[in-house]
């Protein structure tokens, strides 16, 4: 849950607490932070891709009516 609430766009959370938790399972299968780590860099490089395939660099998240 705290992945998921660090992450500051709630509609959002569902993703980032299922990717959360299977980052924790990573680590724990593994008994070290680094493959979790690698799995969370390729996790952006691959949704930074997909975004600028699909809507390229101009994209911008809606407003939640956040702070």
């Amino acid at each position: 849950m705290a992945f998921a609430a660090i992450h500051m766009y709630p509609p959002l959370l569902p993703l980032g607490f299922a990717t959360g938790v299977v980052f924790g399972w990573i680590r724990e299968r593994s008994n070290s932070i680094v493959p979790a780590i690698v799995a969370h860099v390729a996790h952006n490089v691959l949704m930074v891709a997909y975004a600028y395939a699909t809507v390229g660099w101009g994209a911008r998240l809606p407003a939640w009516g956040g702070p």
